[in-house]
């Protein structure tokens, strides 16, 4: 018999226990435990801020960035004076396009511990997305007097800053590289010198920097970005298919009204959402994973295609409305939003038909760009690793070959109503081109589109510098500086390398 002493577990140790087992569980890779454990301390405490905290971490390592934010906000009402807390909360509104409000936590952040390295880093990226490149270069070579190893305030600076040839940065990360032994230090490294050497047009010796960086990336492949990934999709969607699909589906009333900006990589996709993003009615959710986490939802990526061959078969118009209105949800919009929303995700080309299943009247602009132009700018940028068929100067031109073919299918096969908006013709008459892609989408006219590089918003890209400059064109035929280095490129390409 109990001693009537004896107390029972108090609320407090469960919740103790529970987050204890929690962060024990999140450490070995027990993704489920550990949130399923944070969900038990938020039934006894729901503002358990540490308990939100590890959701928001679980949620945001799964590229659930809206339910990430979700989490964070609420760690976020009992932990607003922790230096965690408010720096993990920068990252994640970065990664989810909303830069000034990162900006105003990660001051917040450095309020608490003004030294932290990793703070200041971070603020150094943020003002880069934010354009704001001169205040960028300069914070992230005040980390680099401290640490010139911090390869994240190596690449925020080497890309913020226009190089002349006489910085004695230029010699200093030369010898870094040269004793480095972490890949991701070398590869930050490579991809800046060759920056560097490119702003110089020291041509030669950026190619052996980019080749350098594209060395440290382990070739594979992706179920989003892959080649036999576009071979299933074109296998999926054929012309049976999408008839018998279309005259069962209804128009979809959704709002606001997507408009999905896709094309490859360094393709322009970045200065045609800007364009959109300026004007007054137009919201922009930048790179959005939605369209691709709903694909995964219906099977895409599994070793066995026939799930996903058999969902799409059944698709009908109610689990189609459905879809749409998991999408809205995924993007994480304010309350009171616009009309329209460009979701710019280069790669969502693969969905095109999806996206015509789930969305009828959605608006695609595809953009396009000279075949060498934009392999040689997907080469010598950082993109991550999941990039990886830009890694290899052959087998990224087989990958364009591919992606022009399913672009191919999706117009002429599939008959599928999208507008093409060839880079140089942007950069020859802005005006012109901008008139064009919001009457598509239409929108009635406003200057505001052309003054897409002032409108304060967010380019969460590799584009940073560029779309806040004035219309240039001196990367229209940009290859020819590299012309004796990429014959694997031409190769691969085949007769889309038109080299005169």
């Amino acid at each position: 018999m109990k001693n009537s002493s004896e107390k029972s577990p108090s609320k407090s140790n469960g919740v103790e226990v529970n987050l204890r087992l929690a962060f024990n569980a999140a450490r070995y890779g027990q993704m489920d435990e550990a949130a399923q454990r944070c969900r038990l301390v938020l039934l006894q405490k729901p503002n358990q801020s540490d308990a939100h905290y590890l959701l928001a971490q679980l949620a945001f390592r799964k590229k659930a960035i809206a339910e990430a934010l979700v989490h964070m906000r609420a760690a976020l009402r009992e932990g607003a004076g922790r230096h965690d807390i408010q720096h993990a909360t920068a990252i994640m509104y970065l990664e989810n396009g909303i830069a000034f409000e990162a900006l105003s936590h990660i001051d917040k952040a450095l309020l608490l511990k003004p030294t932290n390295e990793i703070s200041r880093s971070l603020r150094a990226r943020i003002l880069q997305n934010l354009g704001r490149h001169s205040e960028a270069a300069i914070e992230a070579k005040a980390v680099l007097i401290e640490n010139p190893r911090n390869y994240e305030a190596i690449a925020t600076f080497t890309a913020s800053h226009k190089f002349k040839g006489d910085e004695p940065e230029t010699a200093q990360f030369e010898q870094l590289l040269a004793e480095a032994s972490s890949q991701e230090l070398r590869r930050q490294l490579a991809y800046g010198l060759g920056k560097i050497h490119n702003d110089t047009k020291n041509f030669d010796r950026a190619f052996e920097h980019f080749k350098t960086a594209a060395a440290t990336f382990q070739q594979k492949n992706h179920a989003m970005t892959s080649i036999d990934s576009m071979h299933k999709i074109r296998a999926v969607f054929t012309p049976e298919l999408m008839s018998r699909l279309r005259a069962t589906s209804v128009k979809n009333e959704q709002q606001p009204k997507p408009v999905f900006i896709i094309g490859m990589p360094r393709s322009g996709t970045t200065l045609v959402e800007q364009i959109l993003a300026a004007h007054p009615n137009v919201e922009s959710v930048g790179e959005s994973q939605a369209l691709q986490r709903i694909a995964l939802s219906l099977g895409f990526g599994a070793s066995e295609n026939a799930h996903f061959v058999q969902t799409i078969n059944c698709l009908e118009s109610k689990q189609a409305d459905a879809l749409a209105s998991h999408y809205q949800k995924l993007l994480n919009l304010p309350a009171k939003t616009q009309p329209y929303v460009t979701d710019k995700m280069p790669h969502n080309f693969m969905w095109v038909g999806l996206i015509k299943l789930i969305f009828p009247d959605a608006r695609i602009i595809h953009c396009t760009r000279d075949p060498l132009d934009n392999c040689v700018s997907c080469f010598t940028t950082p993109l991550d690793e999941t990039h990886s068929y830009s890694k290899n100067l052959l087998q990224l031109g087989r990958y364009y070959r591919e992606y022009r073919d399913l672009m191919q299918h999706w117009r002429e096969d599939i008959k599928i109503e999208m507008l093409e908006v060839p880079y140089e013709s942007v950069v020859k008459d802005l005006e012109t081109s901008a008139r064009t892609i919001v009457n598509y989408v239409g929108l009635r006219w406003d200057d505001a589109s052309l003054n897409y590089g002032k409108n304060g918003s967010q380019v969460a890209t590799n584009s940073h510098w560029q779309v806040r400059q004035p219309i240039y064109s001196t990367s229209v035929k940009r290859w020819k500086a590299y012309e004796k280095h990429i014959g694997p490129l031409i190769e691969g390409l085949g007769d889309l390398a038109v080299t005169d």
